[in-house]
């Protein structure tokens, strides 16, 4: 694991979907959030002792940051949606400036509160992966959670590229060809696209000649 990951997890009754993205991605640092009711803040607190390591070390010697297990419980009064994102907004900067990425499951607690932070993850950039575990899952089966993507304006050269991976790998001669753009042009919005994460280099190969692909991300832009 090369990044420190937090988690942030609205709280629903059926707290296995909170354990379910942890199972399936990486963490370091769980933020459950939960109103003030009292049957909600025991749910919390039960998760919480339930998921803390049950190992100690004998010595105080510190742990590495990115071997440690932090979880914390965020209460949050009131159901006024304005009040959810101020509050919000600021613990996601300050767990940012710890140097965590952000991941936000959507799949339990408050609709409103899932709204309000996929809105953040839309229009402030705070929230690196917003995903949500489809309820009618097996739990017994491993479950790969459903990441929802971020709207991202394309230009109409690069939505061209986009729908012809989206039929076929393509080598950038091939773009040539196919688009009548230049050279340089097809390197620069190819290395546009990969750094959104739309496209990615394909393990097909044609001598030297490197073949792309569209990506799951990319798919959502077709």
């Amino acid at each position: 694991m090369k990044d420190l990951i937090c988690h942030i997890a609205p709280l629903g009754m059926n707290t296995d979907w909170i354990k379910e993205g942890l199972l399936y991605f990486d963490w370091n640092y769980l933020l459950i959030i939960t109103t003030f009711q009292k049957e909600y803040v025991d749910l919390a607190k039960k998760l919480e002792e339930e998921l803390r390591p049950s190992f100690k070390i004998s010595d105080k010697r510190p742990l590495e940051s990115k071997i440690k297990k932090e979880i914390d419980i965020l209460i949050i009064e009131g159901r006024n949606i304005l009040n959810f994102l101020k509050i919000i907004k600021k613990r996601i900067i300050q767990i940012r400036d710890l140097g965590y990425k952000i991941y936000f499951n959507a799949t339990s607690g408050l609709e409103l509160w899932k709204f309000a932070a996929y809105f953040l993850s839309a229009t402030e950039n705070l929230i690196d992966k917003f995903y949500y575990i489809p309820k009618d899952s097996d739990l017994n089966e491993p479950i790969k959670p459903l990441e929802i993507y971020t709207p991202i304006p394309l230009s109409k050269p690069l939505k061209k590229i986009l729908y012809i991976l989206y039929e076929k790998k393509i080598s950038q001669s091939g773009l040539v060809k196919s688009t009548g753009y230049s050279k340089g042009l097809i390197s620069r919005y190819l290395k546009q696209l990969k750094e959104l994460g739309l496209i990615e280099i394909s393990k097909k190969k044609k001598g030297k000649e490197r073949f792309f692909e569209i990506t799951d991300k990319g798919n959502w832009f077709i």
